[in-house]
């Protein structure tokens, strides 16, 4: 069963009476990825028959993954696409391939590509312009009702692409967005492929040196969601979203959310004090009561009192004389 997350943050944060740590993965939670690079490449080499929105819905229920739950799990094929979907896909893989190849070394068809595609200005805008999902819009709401005291978005980049395309299409949609909140931050992880193949340091190792003290966890990978269960507390909230290939975890502590396309845009990033504002002034009225208040009540009556004695005095000093 899907659940909103917005839903599940304000049930936790009542729980806890406390505003909440959510640490969230950037791709396919906050924005889309690789649905939108096969269907941008399914659309330069043969008309998609679907809008973004319609493939992206379908893109999960179809995409088949490696057997296991390594965090190392890629998308090995689709099957039930149309023709012009699976050709898409074969593409992408090809240009993963290419991209990988470039990275060790290897020029010559590799570095066209890369020229080409991947650093073209088509390539840029639209990952940069791609749309947010609905567990971002969740987030925006919940930092609003001031039910986050803390949110990291975290991501990986592989060790040489500290300069790629990815991380500066993130720095830039952070900055116009996220960024704009005290209460966010932008995680970006340098990893390098270690002795067994995989890429270190592990997503939960992250977590559990820098933010162990999170309350939601929220990420699309199954191996990731499966480490961080099994390395640190079993407490936590891991939330992921409702893709197919997610719902082979499960676990008491892991909720699947609802993911759709989202209408959230750049503009609707607007943080406004409107709590702080209006407490603001309650508050400096009671610390002037409980202070400067509490002198003025006590003050005044006896000062008329000491001027009423004064007078008494003065009279009885005059009678006397």
């Amino acid at each position: 069963m899907a659940h909103k997350l917005l839903d599940i943050i304000r049930e936790e944060y009542k729980k806890k009476n406390r505003p909440l740590i959510i640490v969230a993965d950037w791709d396919e939670v906050i924005q889309p990825f690789q649905p939108l690079a096969v269907w941008k490449i399914g659309n330069k080499i043969g008309k998609v028959d679907s809008t973004f929105e319609e493939f992206f819905k379908r893109f999960f229920e179809i995409a088949r993954y490696g057997q296991g739950l390594t965090s190392e799990l890629r998308i090995k094929n689709i099957e039930g696409g149309t023709e012009a979907e699976k050709k898409a896909f074969d593409e992408y893989l090809k240009s993963l391939d290419l991209v990988r190849k470039y990275d060790k070394g290897e020029k010559g068809e590799n570095e066209a590509y890369w020229k080409n595609y991947y650093c073209s200005s088509e390539w840029i805008d639209a990952i940069t312009n791609a749309p947010f999902l609905s567990p971002a819009e969740d987030l925006l709401k919940a930092l609003k009702e001031g039910l986050i005291s803390k949110l990291v978005i975290i991501s990986s980049y592989r060790k040489g692409r500290g300069k790629g395309q990815g991380l500066t299409r993130k720095k830039k949609v952070f900055s116009k967005t996220w960024g704009k909140f005290s209460q966010c931050q932008l995680k970006l992880t340098e990893t390098a492929r270690g002795e067994n193949g995989r890429h270190i340091p592990y997503r939960w190792e992250v977590l559990r040196d820098k933010y162990l003290d999170f309350d939601i966890f929220i990420d699309d990978s199954p191996g990731i969601i499966s480490e961080s269960i099994e390395n640190l507390c079993r407490d936590k909230i891991y939330a992921m979203p409702d893709y197919k290939p997610c719902r082979r975890v499960q676990n008491e502590n892991v909720y699947f959310v609802s993911t759709n396309i989202s209408n959230l845009k750049d503009s609707d990033f607007i943080y406004q004090e409107q709590k702080s504002n209006q407490i603001q002034p309650e508050l400096e009225w009671y610390h002037w009561k409980s202070t400067t208040g509490k002198i003025l009540w006590i003050g005044i009556p006896l000062l008329l009192l000491a001027g009423i004695l004064g007078i008494i005095f003065y009279f009885w000093k005059r009678k006397k004389i």
